[in-house]
């Protein structure tokens, strides 16, 4: 956050499986494109694992299923045909420890190219800012004043001019009008 002093900083967390998370993505292309000296968005996926290599990042592209297939999707993201059973008890000891960060990235880049996502995404495959931000609801959107002080958090999406009231609240000039 240090890079941003003197802009206001926006933290958005999301996940692919979120649909109000992808609700919002149009609203903060908009403010990113508004506010492009005052404002920085910056984009936290949380898309992880819980810890025993179970991934709960999970979104499927339903034109891309009907195009290549449900096998073939399937395959590409490394997802099994088969219903997860939760309830299950086995030994780890032997599996890859952790998320696996590639299929994660690929699932993010296809978030990224179907919303046409201006503003930068970072991962966040641990929740390691997202629980310095208490960001595990979601979409937790985190405002911090351009002298980096947390200002607001707040969960679910938000009209733009609910937007606009908070960001001039905190000190960001309206945009200029063209």
């Amino acid at each position: 956050l240090s890079d941003f002093k003197g802009k206001s900083v926006l933290l958005n967390f999301w996940t692919t499986w979120c649909a109000s998370c992808m609700t919002e993505m149009p609203d903060l292309n908009w403010l990113h494109e508004q506010y492009p000296n005052d404002l920085q968005i910056i984009g936290i996926s949380l898309d992880g694992d819980d810890g025993h290599g179970h991934e709960h990042s999970s979104i499927v592209d339903m034109a891309e299923a009907r195009e290549i297939g449900w096998d073939a999707v399937n395959a590409a993201y490394g997802e099994s045909n088969e219903a997860h059973d939760h309830d299950h008890v086995h030994d780890h000891s032997s599996e890859q420890k952790g998320p696996n960060l590639a299929k994660i990235e690929k699932k993010i880049r296809r978030v990224i190219r179907k919303n046409a996502l201006k503003y930068p995404i970072a991962m966040d495959p641990f929740s390691e800012i997202g629980r310095r931000f208490n960001g595990q609801e979601l979409p937790t959107n985190v405002l911090i004043d351009a002298e980096g002080n947390l200002r607001r958090r707040f969960v679910g999406p938000r009209p733009i001019h609910s937007w606009q009231a908070m960001l001039h609240e905190i000190g960001v000039p309206a945009p200029e009008a063209p």
